[in-house]
């Protein structure tokens, strides 16, 4: 199974100005890293963007066994991170990424209707903002109801965040 989620937050202070509903950044972070508990040694997750902002980030990452794929957001790296410090973590760290099997390019943020190129757009960065468009997918916490999104679901239709 493939799973994406964007804009985490963890380590990010800041964010709950956005998302009251967690008291502390402790709980916050508890919430997000427990979403990835039961995703198997053979899944992947693709995280699109603005994931992991704390300088704890990257030891907590490490006792996932899951492959790991981040394609970078604006908050990713803004702190005390580096590429560096995800080095045997993440299994890879790309700018956007053109799934090879399904018609989707995956970045963090929506790309112009006019690289879409009958691709769909898996992103983040709007948390909870919708394009009017079922081209775009946002995967932000806030879009996807604070879970992961299989691409199972994405290929079959059942998750969308626009529909006509």
């Amino acid at each position: 199974m493939h799973y994406f989620c964007a804009d985490m937050h963890n380590g990010d202070k800041s964010i709950l100005k956005q998302r009251p509903q967690f008291v502390t950044l402790g709980y916050h972070d508890e919430f997000m890293w427990n979403l990835l508990a039961d995703v198997k040694a053979n899944d992947e997750v693709t995280f699109v963007g603005d994931c992991f902002v704390g300088a704890e980030c990257p030891d907590i990452l490490r006792k996932f066994s899951f492959k790991k794929r981040l394609v970078v957001g604006n908050h990713d790296f803004e702190r005390k991170l580096h590429y560096r410090d995800f080095d045997g973590i993440l299994d890879h760290i790309e700018g956007s990424w053109r799934w090879p099997r399904h018609p989707f390019l995956v970045s963090h943020f929506p790309v112009h209707e006019m690289a879409l190129r009958q691709r769909l757009n898996i992103h983040g960065h709007l948390h909870e903002k919708i394009i009017p468009d079922t081209r775009y997918i946002n995967v932000s916490m806030e879009a996807a109801g604070y879970r992961l999104v299989s691409h199972e679901e994405i290929i079959d239709g059942s998750y969308r965040t626009f529909r006509t």
